[in-house]
């Protein structure tokens, strides 16, 4: 299988995308929560984030769903921070407490290179929705020089519908994790008041 971002062509480059996520960094709407700050100086919104990608760590992951993980397992990148406050997350350390590095898109490229010539089966990229500008970058960087498994977008759900069809022809596979059915619950356990709308969409 090519993965779909090796065969954007003509005005639906990866480069044209990776600008586009590029210049959203100057009014973050990344996500539903449209803090509209400009992370490119200094700003931060509801993620804390700024301009660059940040991980915590990465590893062939054994762990995905079985079509995922293979045999050699998914190569697994676990961004830091996350545009949701689940009181129950598994990953509480990585995604409320910000724990990880803040990476160039190169050193992002050279990780993904690197898990796929560890024979990991895709990119799976967990909670990446902040870093979006710095993950297209680094696919980008990396497609240049071999990287050709598929992307696989792993999300909480509570997305931009913009966004998601911006990462048309881009990702391959899309895992959001479907957390709730209303807006109650989602505003008490994860702190977001508009959940269904948003991942309905």
């Amino acid at each position: 299988m090519n993965p779909a971002y090796t065969s954007l062509r003509g005005e639906e480059t990866l480069r044209k995308r990776a600008d586009i996520f590029a210049g959203i960094m100057k009014n973050c709407v990344l996500c539903p929560h449209r803090c509209r700050v400009d992370r490119t100086a200094g700003e931060r919104g509801f993620c804390h984030l700024g301009n660059r990608p940040m991980i915590d760590s990465a590893l062939a992951h054994h762990g995905e769903e079985p079509v995922l993980s293979g045999q050699c397992g998914a190569g697994t990148v676990f961004f830091s921070s996350c545009n949701m406050r689940c009181i129950y997350c598994q990953n509480y350390q990585i995604s409320h407490q910000q724990t990880g590095e803040t990476l160039d898109p190169a050193d992002l490229s050279r990780i993904m290179t690197d898990l796929q010539n560890r024979g990991c089966h895709n990119i799976d990229a967990v909670t990446p929705t902040p870093h979006l500008s710095g993950l297209i970058e680094a696919l980008l960087d990396a497609s240049h020089k071999g990287l050709s498994i598929p992307l696989v977008y792993n999300c909480g759900g509570y997305e931009n519908r913009e966004i998601i069809e911006l990462l048309d022809g881009i990702a391959d596979i899309y895992l959001p994790d479907f957390k709730y059915g209303n807006d109650r619950d989602a505003y008490e356990f994860s702190g977001v008041d508009d959940y269904v709308l948003h991942a309905t969409s």
